[in-house]
């Protein structure tokens, strides 16, 4: 049966669409500019990195035929999620035992012209950590608490996280990501259980964060509920989440830059039956904001997929393109800076797949299949 759409709330305006923030349009130019420099430069290489099986492996992808080489391998204390510095210098990883009682670290990486890793230091953290993500001055990273409904700031100092946390800043449970804004003066957390996704001030001065005012947008009653993971649009006002579960699928929301606040503007149903089984995870966005994908979970191994979405120049809506089946449980995934392959971690099986992307169409087309360590957790590329 093919997936349904609910639209949700009101129709954006063309003066909506029309606000910019100077600084959003700066970063805008410098992703362009930073995006041409690599696609000309005939130096450059593209390295992924994945966590898996207690490891963290470095790869180099073929840019012709997107299938990748062994580069390095490091031994880690439990596997979680990544996220890299603003100027790609450093790679932080969350050293995690999941149920584990043991205490978390995070591990600073610096990153080499070759894209290999060197340890700079291991510091520990007060709870498990599902999200990270570092904002745009390179000072601090943030990271949200499941369990304890919690989000946290923590700085770095030269690039290093050394042990110092800012602030814990408690939300509800089930807060499932934290991320900066653009402009770099808010963070947005999504909470799936409480579907919610809730608004903080940031100051970059002192990496304080504190409640908005309103201080959370409310999910949908209807349809896709429970907002999980979340990327800004990156040439539009807009936003989108997953929406994990009840009917899972995607949200698109609208972005007030200056208040720092979201409106819900669609609400995409992507698996309307069986949905106990079929959970929504990850999303990501291609280079050229032209095509959205969201990773689609399923606990009974039939319906794991990569459901893909053209993203509307003009106003940011999302048009289906198709389900493509991937590996299982593919909780995380990422799109190659080119935009011409994405990689698929699938946390079930333990695999890694590689799928070209046809530019004209967004459709997936299945290269090859890597096996990985065990429970492959988070894969992420950078171009050196």
């Amino acid at each position: 049966m093919e997936p349904y759409t609910i639209l949700y709330g009101e129709q954006l305006t063309s003066n909506k669409i029309g606000i910019r923030n100077a600084v959003i349009f700066l970063k805008r130019m410098v992703f362009l500019m930073v995006f041409m420099s690599v696609a000309t430069h005939a130096s450059a290489a593209e390295f992924l990195y994945l966590a898996s099986g207690n490891t963290i492996s470095v790869k180099v992808i073929d840019q012709t035929t997107g299938t990748l080489r062994d580069h390095q391998t490091l031994a880690l204390d439990g596997t979680g999620p990544i996220t890299i510095s603003p100027e790609q210098s450093f790679l932080y990883i969350v050293e995690q035992q999941l149920r584990s009682k043991r205490q978390p670290f995070i591990a600073t990486y610096a990153i080499g012209n070759d894209g290999k890793l060197t340890l700079q230091q291991q510091s520990p953290i007060n709870m498990q950590t599902e999200y990270v993500d570092a904002d745009a001055t390179g000072q601090y990273l943030t990271g949200s608490h499941y369990g304890k409904g919690k989000m946290s700031v923590w700085r770095l100092t030269e690039g290093v996280y050394e042990g110092e946390t800012v602030q814990e800043f408690t939300l509800e449970q089930k807060a499932h990501s934290t991320v900066f804004s653009q402009d770099n003066r808010y963070i947005l957390v999504p909470a799936t259980g409480p579907n919610k996704v809730f608004q903080m001030t940031f100051d970059e001065t002192t990496g304080r964060v504190a409640l908005n005012t309103p201080a959370f947008a409310s999910g949908p009653t209807s349809g896709a509920r429970q907002p999980r993971h979340l990327m800004f649009n990156r040439q539009l006002p807009i936003v989108y989440t997953t929406q994990e579960r009840i009917h899972p699928g995607v949200a698109t929301w609208e972005w007030n830059p200056e208040k720092g606040t979201l409106t819900l503007i669609e609400n995409i149903v992507t698996t309307h039956d069986d949905v106990k089984s079929i959970t929504t995870a990850d999303l990501h966005i291609t280079p050229d904001n032209t095509f959205l994908y969201i990773s689609n979970r399923d606990d009974k191994k039939k319906r794991d997929s990569i459901i893909g979405f053209r993203i509307d120049s003009e106003n940011g809506r999302l048009s289906l393109i198709k389900h493509f089946p991937s590996e299982h449980i593919p909780r995380s995934f990422c799109i190659s800076k080119s935009g011409t392959y994405l990689y698929v971690a699938g946390k079930g099986d333990a695999k890694l797949g590689a799928y070209e992307i046809h530019a004209d169409t967004g459709e997936l087309e299945k290269i090859t299949q890597y096996q990985t360590g065990a429970n492959p957790i988070w894969v992420t590329t950078l171009v050196k």
